[in-house]
């Protein structure tokens, strides 16, 4: 019976203790927020530069500056093959593509998914504007169609 006493006991104190501890830890200053992390700024729908929004909700879209053509790659001349690829590139807010994914592949063995990733990733843009900041925005650039050189 003493041991069970002293066990609960125990218990008792270090339920408290963790108890204690979690309430200093969720409390800075009376706010609530972890030590030594920033609280944000901003509420959430106030655009900052440099933020990543829906292409929808710019003022201004990204407007195309300088293209690449995609390269027929080497491996596959001399065949008959071809494919279409679709990119989608994440536009900085200089106007730079610091992201880009094949959204819609050739479904071909012979790298047109890579070729078309190569170029998107050399295009250049007037950046996209969303109440008067200039943000980042996915986009999806025209169609690579790659045919068989001739």
């Amino acid at each position: 019976m003493k041991r069970r006493m002293a066990i609960v006991g125990a218990a008792t104190l270090v339920v408290a203790v963790a108890l204690v501890m979690f309430h200093q830890w969720v409390q800075t200053d009376g706010r609530p927020g972890l030590r030594g992390f920033p609280e944000p700024s901003l509420r959430q729908d106030v655009v900052q530069e440099g933020m990543i929004v829906p292409l929808a909700s710019c003022d201004t879209k990204p407007r195309i500056q300088t293209t690449c053509a995609a390269t027929y790659p080497s491996h596959a001349l001399g065949t008959d093959a071809g494919g279409t690829v679709v990119v989608s590139v994440l536009v900085s807010e200089t106007g730079e593509v610091i992201d880009a994914k094949v959204s819609k592949p050739s479904g071909s063995k012979y790298s047109f998914d890579e070729a078309a990733l190569d170029a998107a990733r050399k295009y250049t843009f007037d950046p996209a504007v969303k109440d008067g900041r200039r943000v980042k925005v996915w986009i999806d650039l025209p169609v690579f169609d790659f045919r068989p050189p001739r």
